[in-house]
């Protein structure tokens, strides 16, 4: 089930009627960093990297990069730890 999907469920505790905001702001971003701080304790970086280059569809394919100042273009081959392609 992803995280969207459990998020009301999360929060059925809290009431429906007659809530300050900020107080549910508060309990949604707590509820937030305890899961956020569950998924993130024992990162795979590698496993991580080698699933966004399964995934990606940029690699192989022409690109086109344009920035301020230049227009790059030319072939994507690979994902660098950054997530940048090169």
């Amino acid at each position: 089930m992803s995280t969207m999907m459990r998020l009301p469920m999360l929060f059925s505790h809290l009431p429906s009627k007659g809530f300050r905001p900020a107080r549910v702001q508060k309990e949604i971003l707590a509820q937030f960093m305890d899961q956020f701080a569950l998924r993130t304790r024992h990162l795979d970086a590698p496993g991580i990297m080698a699933d966004w280059k399964r995934r990606t569809s940029t690699i192989g394919t022409r690109v086109r990069v344009e920035t301020r100042h230049q227009i790059v273009k030319g072939r994507a081959i690979d994902v660098d730890e950054a997530g940048t392609c090169g």
